[in-house]
């Protein structure tokens, strides 16, 4: 198993790699399981829903919720690093099934019965469905987001002209990123929890929010969109605010 992780962790740019190692030294696992050649685990993220992510080590393939379009993201990472160093944390326990269910008698179904079938499910399961919508929107939202542009990747000259009326922000591995210093660890909690319910009420949410000895760093970039918007921007301008 150790070299098929290890295998799996090469696949990673070395940006991520990092990031992904950060979130399992933060202890940002919160569920994990093992069983016959298969990892699963929830971790936690920028987004309010944790993220799932499983590795099939016989296929070599992985899976997560996250917005993520490279090669691997830091979710996978933090789960194959925990498996390394941590392997305690996972519980052992038979796993649902790899493959996926039969959608044919869902895709048979008429739209009003199938609309029928969706709201049953949320009555049902509510907390499933809005993790679902959740992460759906947050994968598709250049496509689905705020329009004029928002959501599309900025070239270099438009970003370091946002940069400009930006003063300390600056491009760190392909997010727009900044550290603020405080006088005190309370002082920068609570700063972070305001970032945190900022991104609430805007919706955007922070790449990374990582709070430290009397620093909070906080990080954008629009994954779904490949790169950093304007979306990024003002979620920037508006951190900058809270200060």
């Amino acid at each position: 198993m150790r070299l098929e992780l290890e295998s799996l962790l090469a696949l990673a740019e070395e940006g991520v790699l990092e990031r992904g190692r950060q979130r399992f030294l933060q202890g940002a696992i919160l569920e994990a399981a093992r069983g016959r050649q298969r990892l699963q685990a929830r971790v936690a993220g920028s987004s309010p829903f944790p993220y799932r992510v499983e590795i099939d080590l016989r296929k070599g393939s992985w899976r997560c919720t996250c917005p993520y379009q490279g090669p691997i993201c830091k979710h996978v990472v933090a789960v194959a690093l925990a498996a390394l160093e941590a392997p305690e944390i996972f519980v052992r326990r038979r796993l649902g099934r790899a493959s996926l269910v039969h959608l044919e008698p869902l895709l048979a179904l008429s739209e009003g019965e199938l609309m029928r079938f969706l709201w049953g499910l949320a009555e049902a399961r509510p907390g499933l469905l809005y993790e679902f919508a959740h992460h759906w929107l947050e994968r598709h939202r250049g496509e689905w987001g705020r329009g004029g542009g928002m959501a599309d990747p900025l070239s270099e000259t438009e970003i370091q002209q946002g940069l400009a009326r930006l003063p300390g922000w600056a491009v760190v591995e392909g997010r727009l990123e900044k550290t603020f210093s405080f006088r005190s660890y309370p002082e920068g909690v609570a700063f972070a929890v305001r970032v945190a319910l900022l991104a609430e009420r805007s919706d955007h949410h922070p790449d990374s929010l990582e709070i430290m000895w009397r620093k909070v760093r906080v990080a954008y970039v629009t994954h779904s969109a490949g790169g950093i918007t304007r979306l990024d921007l003002e979620a920037a301008a508006q951190v900058e605010a809270l200060v």
